[in-house]
């Protein structure tokens, strides 16, 4: 019930820490929680701007496109990001292919 406070806490996390894309993270998640959509999509943005070479950040924002948005081009695109940056993780690989099966592509790994 506490979401406007969530909201708080997270903008005064990232003040307090703005390299850090765990701020964000959790003001995306409140901000899913109030319906507030592109809100929750712009701190998943801003996460990835924070830490472009993190595959994580690119993973959380490809996953709220795919799941949540029913975006799966823009997940695609999100997920090859992550793929290029940690290819050996398993998420990378599984999250690729199933974003290319979503957006009708037969969904094989990029070299």
């Amino acid at each position: 019930g506490g979401l406007e406070a969530a909201v708080s806490i997270a903008k005064i996390a990232h003040d307090r820490n703005p390299l850090s894309p765990e701020p964000m993270w959790e003001l995306a998640f409140v901000e899913e929680r109030r319906g507030r959509l592109a809100n929750a999509e712009d701190a998943l943005e801003e996460a990835v701007r924070i830490q472009p070479a993190s595959a994580e950040t690119w993973r959380r924002l490809g996953r709220f496109q795919l799941s949540t948005l029913n975006q799966p081009a823009d997940a695609l695109a999100s997920f090859r990001a992550a793929y290029f940056l940690d290819p050996r993780n398993p998420a990378s690989r599984s999250d690729f292919l199933e974003a290319s099966r979503a957006n009708g592509q037969p969904g094989t790994i990029p070299p």
